[in-house]
C-alpha cells in the first residue's frame, strides 16, 4: 500500500481552497445584488400593458422586433388600450473607420446605433419622458479582400446593438414603472 505523496495532498488542498474561494465570492456577489447585464427578466417590476408606437415599423427593423420580443418575455403585453405609450423614433446607424492596418487592407470599424424615444400617457398625451436617446456601440474588424465576411460581421453587430438598445429601453421602462409618475396613470 502506497501513501499519497506530500505534493499530491498539497495540490488537492489548493484545489479545494480555490473552489471554496470561488464559491464564497459568488455567494458574496449574489448577496450584494450583483447580476450580469442582460441576464434574468425579473430584476424589478415593469408595467403589464404598454402601447408601442414605432416610427419605422417594418420587418427589417431589428430594434423593434427585439424590443417586442424582450417586452413580451418580461411579461409586458403590447396593448392598444394601455395607459402608457412608448414612442420609438427612427433608429440611426453611424459607421466610421477606427483604424487601417497596412497592406492586407485590414480595417477596424465602429458602428453606433442611436434611437430617440419618449413615453407618454395615452389619456391626456402628457409626456412622462420627453424625447431622449439610447445609444449602443460596437466594433468589428474587416478586410477589403473579404467583403462577404465584412457584411456578415456588420449584420451580426447590428443585431447585437439592437439587443443592447432594446435592453436599455426595458431598463428605462422598468425604472419609470417604479416611479410615482407611472402610478399617476
Amino acid at each position: 500500500m502506497t501513501l499519497p505523496s506530500h505534493s499530491n495532498r498539497l495540490g488537492c488542498r489548493l484545489r479545494t481552497g480555490l473552489l471554496i474561494a470561488v464559491f464564497g465570492a459568488s455567494l458574496a456577489l449574489a448577496g450584494c445584488g450583483f447580476q450580469l447585464r442582460g441576464t434574468g427578466n425579473d430584476s424589478g417590476p415593469i408595467m403589464q400593458h404598454l402601447l408601442l408606437q414605432v416610427a419605422d415599423d417594418t420587418p427589417q427593423n431589428e430594434l423593434a422586433r427585439e424590443l417586442r420580443r424582450r417586452l413580451e418575455s418580461a411579461g409586458v403585453s403590447i396593448d392598444p388600450s394601455a395607459r402608457l405609450q412608448l414612442n420609438l423614433g427612427v433608429a440611426a446607424y453611424d459607421e466610421s473607420q477606427l483604424g487601417y492596418g497596412g497592406s492586407g487592407g485590414n480595417q477596424e470599424r465602429e458602428l453606433i446605433l442611436r434611437v430617440p424615444y419618449s413615453v407618454q400617457r395615452v389619456s391626456d398625451g402628457a409626456y412622462l419622458v420627453d424625447q431622449q436617446y439610447v445609444e449602443s456601440r460596437g466594433s468589428y474588424s474587416t478586410s477589403t479582400s473579404q467583403l462577404l465576411q465584412r457584411d456578415d460581421e456588420r449584420t451580426q453587430l447590428r443585431l447585437r446593438l439592437a439587443g443592447d438598445a432594446a435592453q436599455q429601453l426595458i431598463e428605462r421602462m422598468r425604472a419609470l414603472s417604479a416611479s410615482p409618475l407611472a402610478e399617476q396613470q
